[in-house]
């Protein structure tokens, strides 16, 4: 589990099953775990944006509420990393690239990786008005 901004983390769904004191966001449909607000993503083509942007606001919107928030997809490494950098892109008012590159170094560090699916990187993009 990797803490990207304050309160903020990602990480797969052994770790979100794991968690204790968080809110646990699932944008995975194939996860074994679900947490407390979950959005079916797939890791490719074939998500709404409706449906990503769903899942962004969600995040956004719950996390001046909550003492921590996680996000998780089965491995951690696409789903919730779209997912994380378009929320913490948009709470911090940082820069995309900024933002996404501060999640390579922490996550890889955590041996976690993260490497967004092209499809979702568009869905991103489109998310945070790049």
């Amino acid at each position: 589990m990797t803490e990207l901004i304050p309160k903020l983390y990602i990480g797969n769904w052994h770790e979100a099953r794991a968690a204790q004191g968080f809110y646990i966001v699932t944008v995975a449909s194939d996860s074994l775990f679900q947490g407390d607000a979950f959005f079916p993503l797939i890791d490719g083509p074939g998500n709404s944006q409706e449906l990503f942007d769903s899942a962004v606001d969600t995040v956004v919107k719950l996390y001046p509420k909550m003492d921590r928030v996680l996000v998780h997809c089965i491995g951690g490494r696409s789903r919730s990393a779209a997912v994380i950098v378009a929320a913490a892109t948009r709470l911090t008012k940082r820069p995309f690239c900024e933002v996404y590159d501060e999640l390579l170094r922490l996550h890889d560090f955590t041996g976690g990786g993260a490497r967004i699916h092209p499809h979702l990187s568009t869905l991103l993009l489109k998310n945070i008005g790049e």
